[in-house]
């Protein structure tokens, strides 16, 4: 039932093979090293925080809910609560904005985050588009911030840019570990600022997801995980 009215919201192939019923950023090799600072003064920002399972793990493993933020375009968080059944429990932050034009309570936290999630982003946009994105997700950083997350990804360069599979005219770009690191390298030169990338292919399991799952995305659909960290 969850699954469906989460798919009358918008139709992501996340929720289709049900993504949301774990979580996925403590999967990421960098998770534990991120609690400590965390549960400190750290701030938490998820982008495409979708549900909100992410952010309940971090609550879970002792982060204070007031380091939590999450922000999406569209509204599944009310949806979470019903799933979860703990909007009496569950008091992280959340806003309701688009990345690429952010709305005033996204532009407070300019300069503010530790550590930005982004779990299933920016697979959706062309390579313009995404560098658009990446400078507005810098904009939160300070020396020192973590980007993390995981995204679609290709084995196959030659094919990195797809045709969207729900209107076959909006085309996305996927990256290998090469790309990534390009993309975000012109983004350090037009903001003057210094990025390091660490970017690999990653079998889908780590996100307990079958590969038959995402096989009609095609055989050259890979997992990127991703660790950015803003040197200055």
């Amino acid at each position: 039932m969850q699954r469906e009215k989460a798919w009358s919201i918008r139709p992501y192939p996340c929720t289709g093979i049900g993504m949301f019923l774990s979580p996925s950023i403590s999967q990421h090799p960098a998770y534990a090293a991120l609690l400590p600072s965390l549960k400190a003064s750290g701030k938490f920002l998820d982008i495409g925080c979708y549900m909100g399972q992410d952010l309940r793990r971090l609550a879970h493993d002792g982060v204070p809910e007031a380091n939590l933020i999450g922000a999406d375009i569209v509204n599944h968080w009310d949806l979470g609560y019903e799933f979860s059944n703990d909007k009496d429990r569950f008091h992280a932050q959340y806003i309701e904005s688009d990345l690429l034009h952010p709305n005033e309570a996204m532009q407070r936290l300019f300069g503010q985050i530790d550590v930005v999630s982004l779990i299933h982003v920016l697979h959706q946009w062309d390579w313009d588009t995404q560098i658009l994105a990446c400078k507005e997700i810098a904009k939160f950083s300070k020396p020192g911030s973590m980007v993390v997350g995981y995204q679609g990804g290709t084995n196959d360069i030659a094919k990195r840019t797809k045709r969207n599979l729900e209107n076959g005219q909006k085309e996305f770009t996927l990256h290998d570990p090469e790309t990534f690191r390009n993309m975000w390298d012109i983004v350090s030169e037009d903001m003057g600022m210094k990025w390091s990338t660490q970017a690999e292919i990653v079998p889908w399991n780590e996100l307990a997801t079958r590969m038959e799952d995402v096989t009609y995305l095609g055989e050259d659909f890979a997992l990127l995980r991703f660790l950015i960290t803003r040197v200055r």
